[in-house]
């Protein structure tokens, strides 16, 4: 078996450190966001921000559960190697799914918001 490039521990490590980064600072911004805008009337198109966020919460959690349940857990041959553990092998075909999905959906939202007006 080939050894491995010289950076991939640090590589590696880097990309932890960064995700770790972004579940503490998105869970700092969400508390923060709904912390300092309290129960106020401001509304973007009659909707209250609380329920905005809420509801796109939800949605994400939605479609990760979703796309979980409906995702492959075939093992899969990479380079020689079986990768054959059925949870991981869902949750990397779950954050696939999910990728594309929100990424159609925000181009089919954007693009209603343009020309709905």
């Amino acid at each position: 078996m080939a050894e491995a490039p010289f950076y991939v521990d640090l590589l590696l490590w880097s990309v932890y450190v960064l995700l770790a980064l972004t579940v503490v600072l998105s869970a700092w911004s969400l508390w923060h966001g709904l912390a300092t805008r309290g129960r106020s009337a401001d509304a973007v198109c009659g909707v209250s921000h609380r329920r905005i966020v809420w509801g796109t919460i939800l949605l994400l959690l939605i479609v990760l559960a979703l796309t979980f349940l409906f995702s492959s857990a075939e093992p899969l041959l990479v380079n020689g190697t079986q990768y054959g553990h059925r949870f991981w092998l869902r949750v990397a075909d779950m954050f696939i799914n999910s990728s594309i999905l929100l990424i159609v959906l925000c181009s089919v939202l954007v693009a209603v918001g343009k020309f709905r007006h």
